[in-house]
């Protein structure tokens, strides 16, 4: 299977038609940027370009097929029925927002990032959806019980991270977790945080991301 690829958010949707999407993620719709253009010039721009990459087949007869690992690597962002997303804020001057989503289908599972208006889409390992919570820990987590139900500062709050997790057909779940003063807190339902010991951290949030 094809470990990679990048796509506009036009090229997608159109793969998306030519392959019968049964499920598009509304965010990926909505990155689309149309100008004005008619359906049909937006169709045949998409289509040029996938074809000019070699994603995109037309034989004679106009007949279209998508090279088979490109659409092997779409299948769980079209055809799957799990979902998950983290969304990680950077408090500072400007405010950054790293945004990462799963897509999983029969044990595999397809990454897909943005940057430039462009899709960054592959495949990943179980594994790697692992690494990436660990990365979010710092090296010096401290973490004490007198951590629990505290009152955030939101001065002193240095990321944001909100997980999300949507099986189709079912209400999504969600967890927002606040880094602040080199912990993490889970945010509860009463308005109040929960202070997260690593290993805590690490079960509440991928329990949300894997998928499971």
């Amino acid at each position: 299977m094809k470990k990679e690829i990048i796509l506009s958010p036009e090229e997608l949707y159109y793969l998306g038609s030519i392959l019968q999407a049964e499920y598009m993620d509304y965010a990926y719709i909505a990155a689309m940027s149309k100008q004005g253009k008619s359906e049909e010039l937006f169709a045949n721009e998409a289509k040029a370009s996938l074809v000019k990459a070699g994603i995109l087949a037309e034989d004679f007869g106009g007949d279209l097929e998508v090279e088979e690992a490109t659409a092997e690597l779409l299948k769980p962002i079209f055809f799957g029925k799990t979902e998950t997303s983290v969304d990680v804020y950077i408090n500072g001057e400007d405010t950054d927002m790293d945004v990462y989503k799963f897509h999983f289908l029969d044990g595999t599972v397809t990454l897909v990032t943005e940057s430039d208006g462009q899709f960054f889409i592959r495949k990943i390992e179980s594994s790697q959806i692992n690494e990436l919570a660990e990365s979010l820990i710092s090296d010096d987590y401290k973490y004490f019980e007198s951590a629990n139900f505290p009152e955030i500062n939101n001065e002193a709050v240095t990321r944001v991270i909100i997980a999300k997790s949507l099986k189709i057909g079912n209400v999504s779940t969600i967890r927002t977790f606040a880094e602040c003063n080199r912990i993490y807190y889970l945010a509860l339902d009463n308005g109040g945080y929960k202070g997260l010991s690593k290993d805590l951290f690490l079960t509440e949030f991928l329990s949300i991301i894997k998928g499971e």
